[in-house]
Order: structure tokens, then C-alpha cells, then sequence
């Protein structure tokens, strides 16, 4: 037993040391992968900047020529994009760019690219333009923060004519409880001297007080008597009151052609035998106009009825229809009954609530 344990000891020791040698290995590979990686696309950004800049497209150039530093810095590539600035008119950068490629050139024991370098920054250093901030002692509140194009100035360079490139140039200054400022100056493209001057920040406006919220009312509104009429309902009544119109205006040409039916009948009764079989002639146009004025008659009746019915119910089932505060109950059934003849005519009007 013991001796196994020894054998699994082993095994174990020796497949750790073999994850450790593996991953040791690893590590390097990886890393000369991704460093691979990048000096791929530094060169190829490289060459993207020659050309853009045989193009005479300075901008993008002189872009694609800083990139590839990032990703595998170079003397050879801080020249090439020195020498973008200095075409770009950028001279403050070109003299910088230079300045840097002259000292990793040194680094890469490459001579004749650092006295290049140094040759190119001397030339172009006369010609540089400088840009002063002043900052007054009057003007120096506590936490003042410069910053010229987005990029802070410290202290030290307050008062000091620092090499810019060409062109326009934004300077800010803010504090706490100050009102920030600003201000865009124009520097010259060769030997320019431009200062600028910060005022006393002015103090910056103080926050509005709150305003008090007025108190809520958490009373309940008293509930109202009056019950509004609903949306419609005179337009309902005024219905109602039209069609008992139209009916009242029924019953009248129902009786005036009742009272006409019975008056023509009368006069062929007159003209006829008892039992009205045999007329004359005029008994029997009496006769047939009796019938017409009857059945006019009826059909003014009956229509004149349905009319009123139908008014009735308009009216009194409208929203809101109350007599004296107490509500009309609901109709339920609705009668009409109408008879006519040569003899008379009439109607008779029915309903349950």
C-alpha cells in the first residue's frame, strides 16, 4: 500500500511540473502571437501613411503614421511622421516628433537617422510659433483648472511660451462655484508670439431654492345632488317632441277623413235599399268614397298612433328625465289598438311600467 502511494506521488509531482513547462512555453508564444498581430497592422498602417501622404492627403497620413507607433514604436516611423507635421504645416509637432525620433534612433544605434533627426528639429525650431497663458495673481482662484484644445496645463507652464502648432487654439479655465470660461485665439504659422490672459472667473449664479410643494387637500369633494344629464339625451327629448307632434298631427287627418267617411256613407244610404244591395249610381259613388276616406282614415290613425307611442317613450325614458326628483320607471309593455271604418275611426294607447 505504501508503495503505491509513492507511485501516485509521483505521477502527480510529474504531471504538475509537465502543466507548469507547458504553460511556461505557452506564455511566450502567445504573447510573440499578439505581438505579431500588432506589427502587422503597424505595418501596414505604415504603408497606408506613404501613400497617403505621396497623395498629398497630409491628415489621414500623418493618422496612419501615429497609429503604427502605437503598435510597434519606431525611429523609423517617428521620422516618417515628423516629416508628415512639418508638410501638414504642423511645425510644433514635426519639431517634437524629431526631437523623439532623434533619441530612439540613438537607442537603435542608428547614427544617421539621429543626426537626421536632429538636423530637421534645428531647422524647424526658429520658425516656431508659442502661445502664452497668463494667469494674474487676481485670478487664481482656488481649484483653477486650465486646459488648451482639451488637454490640461499644469502650473508650471502658466506664463511660459510653449511651441504650438498653426491655427486655431481653445483655451479654458474653471473652479468650483465659478462660472467657467473660454476662449478661441489664433497663432500664426512661422514665429508667432500670441499670449492669452485668464480674467477673475466670475462667481457662478447660486442654485434656485426649492420651492415648497403647496399641501394637498385630502378631503373628499362632497358628492352632488344633481345627477348631469347624459350625452344626448336632449337630443333624445327633442325626438320624443317631434314624433308626438307628427302623431297629434295623425290623429287629426285620421278624424278629418273619419268624420268625411261617415258623412259620404251617410249620403248612400240615402240612395240605397235597406240592406244598402241595390244603389243608384250616386249611392254608389258615395258609397266607394266612403271606403277611400275610411281607409285613409285608418292609416292616418294607425300611423299617427305608433307616432305618439314612440314620442311617449322617447320622452320619458331619456337620460336624465326625472319628475319632481323622483325617477320615471322603467315601461315595460306598450299597447296600440286601432279600428276605423266607414263609420268612425279610432285608436287606443296601452302601456305597463
Amino acid at each position: 500500500m505504501q508503495n503505491q502511494r509513492h507511485r501516485i506521488d509521483r505521477a502527480a509531482r510529474r504531471a504538475t511540473s509537465a502543466f507548469v513547462i507547458a504553460a511556461a512555453l505557452a506564455a511566450p508564444a502567445a504573447a510573440h502571437a499578439q505581438g505579431a498581430s500588432s506589427q502587422a497592422a503597424a505595418q501596414a498602417l505604415f504603408d497606408e501613411g506613404k501613400r497617403l501622404m505621396a497623395a498629398w492627403q497630409l491628415a489621414d497620413a500623418c493618422s496612419r503614421f501615429a497609429e503604427s507607433q502605437k503598435l510597434d514604436p519606431g525611429a523609423w516611423t517617428l521620422l516618417n511622421l515628423a516629416a508628415c507635421y512639418e508638410k501638414n504645416g504642423q511645425t510644433a509637432s514635426a519639431w517634437v516628433s524629431y526631437k523623439d525620433a532623434a533619441t530612439s534612433a540613438e537607442k537603435s544605434s542608428r547614427a544617421d537617422w539621429a543626426t537626421r533627426a536632429r538636423t530637421k528639429a534645428a531647422a524647424l525650431q526658429p520658425s516656431l510659433s508659442k502661445l502664452s497663458i497668463i494667469v494674474p495673481s487676481t485670478s487664481q482662484a482656488d481649484g483653477l483648472t486650465l486646459k488648451r484644445d482639451g488637454v490640461e496645463v499644469g502650473s508650471g507652464e502658466w506664463g511660459v511660451a510653449i511651441p504650438v502648432d498653426p491655427g486655431p487654439h481653445v483655451i479654458e479655465a474653471s473652479a468650483p462655484s465659478k462660472q467657467p470660461w473660454t476662449t478661441t485665439v489664433q497663432v500664426g504659422k512661422a514665429r508667432d508670439q500670441v499670449a492669452v490672459t485668464v480674467p477673475p472667473l466670475e462667481a457662478a449664479a447660486p442654485a434656485p431654492a426649492p420651492v415648497a410643494a403647496a399641501p394637498v387637500n385630502t378631503t373628499p369633494a362632497p358628492a352632488s345632488d344633481a345627477t348631469p344629464p347624459k350625452s344626448g339625451s336632449n337630443a333624445t327629448r327633442i325626438g320624443g317632441i317631434s314624433l308626438l307632434a307628427a302623431g297629434a298631427g295623425g290623429l287629426v287627418i285620421g278624424t278629418v277623413f273619419g268624420l268625411g267617411a261617415k258623412s259620404k256613407h251617410d249620403d248612400a244610404k240615402a240612395q240605397c235599399n235597406a240592406d244598402q244591395s241595390v244603389c243608384t249610381a250616386a249611392g254608389t259613388a258615395s258609397m266607394s268614397d266612403a271606403h277611400k276616406a275610411a281607409t285613409i282614415s285608418t292609416i292616418a290613425f294607425a300611423a299617427g298612433g305608433v307616432a305618439l307611442v314612440a314620442g311617449a317613450i322617447l320622452t320619458i325614458v331619456a337620460p336624465g328625465s326625472e319628475a319632481k326628483g323622483r325617477k320615471v320607471g322603467k315601461l315595460e309593455e306598450v299597447r296600440v289598438d286601432v279600428s276605423g271604418g266607414p263609420g268612425g275611426a279610432g285608436v287606443i294607447l296601452g302601456g305597463a311600467f
